[in-house]
């Protein structure tokens, strides 16, 4: 695997107005082999607090009272989901746009749990689902887009373009929501604080289910299919990051060997 679609990290607040155009988002570098679809803008969102209403118009409204935040709310009950843990991780940074894991060598495929999503599952990771009425805060200027993520696109571009497959995380807050049945698997992640372990679930997401991510939350949409809605930062780049064998990656350059590959189990 690694933690390689370019990821970045914003390090300032933007003002900017939208001028909701795919060549001012860059929305080409969002292309990618397996994809499909013209990645047509849905809604275009400056910084500030949005509510979120189903029905006509749309779907988040601006709101201009402060209001508290989706991510200052907590699930009822959050329980352990079923997970896989790795626990000799090194996290190696050489800069803010390059990045090494380095897994244990003993693991060159990882088998990852699956679970429904609910919030309590989603909130072991600090995620949930959202609900009409819930408030979100932007803090840079943001689209709201749909991806179609076709049967080949973990072949052609996870495999065939990156080598592996890939994690990530970074200064924005996004929602995801896939529109079709079959939508394959939102993997999520975490640092356990007590020994620097890495946890991993991937969740199975319902067809109109939104899951709200927070910034800095390590996840991937490698393993997605169909098409997606995700509302995600216009303006962030992304820091990459590669995950390989420890005892590959101390003497060799990352291309040059094939990466992990994650498995799913029931």
């Amino acid at each position: 695997m690694s933690f390689a679609r370019q990821v970045s990290i914003c390090r300032t607040e933007c003002n900017l107005a939208i001028t909701p155009t795919a060549q001012e988002w860059q929305l080409a570098r969002l292309r990618r082999p397996g994809m499909s679809g013209d990645h047509c803008i849905q809604q275009a969102l400056n910084p500030g607090q949005y509510i979120f209403g189903p029905g006509n118009g749309p779907s988040w409204q601006q709101i201009h009272r402060w209001q508290p935040d989706v991510a200052d709310k907590r699930a009822a009950e959050i329980r352990r989901p079923k997970l896989v843990r790795l626990e000799h991780v090194l996290w190696q940074q050489s800069d803010h746009l390059d990045w090494t894991v380095y897994l244990p060598s003993e693991a060159p495929i990882i088998y990852v749990p699956i679970e429904n999503a609910d919030d309590a599952g989603l909130g072991y990771y600090n995620c949930r689902l959202i609900r009409a009425r819930d408030v979100i805060t932007l803090r840079h200027r943001s689209v709201i887009i749909n991806f179609r993520y076709e049967e080949d696109y973990f072949e052609r571009y996870v495999v065939g373009v990156l080598g592996g497959c890939s994690i990530e995380h970074h200064a924005f807050a996004h929602v995801d929501m896939p529109l079709d049945e079959t939508s394959g698997y939102l993997l999520l992640g975490r640092i356990d604080p007590a020994d620097q372990a890495l946890e991993l679930t991937a969740f199975v997401v319902r067809p109109m289910q939104r899951v709200y991510i927070p910034a800095q939350t390590i996840h991937t949409n490698d393993y997605l299919l169909g098409t997606w809605e995700t509302l995600l930062s216009a303006d962030c780049l992304f820091p990459s990051a590669q995950l390989r064998p420890s005892d590959e990656a101390v003497s060799a350059p990352v291309r040059e060997h094939a990466l992990p590959l994650l498995a799913f189990r029931a």
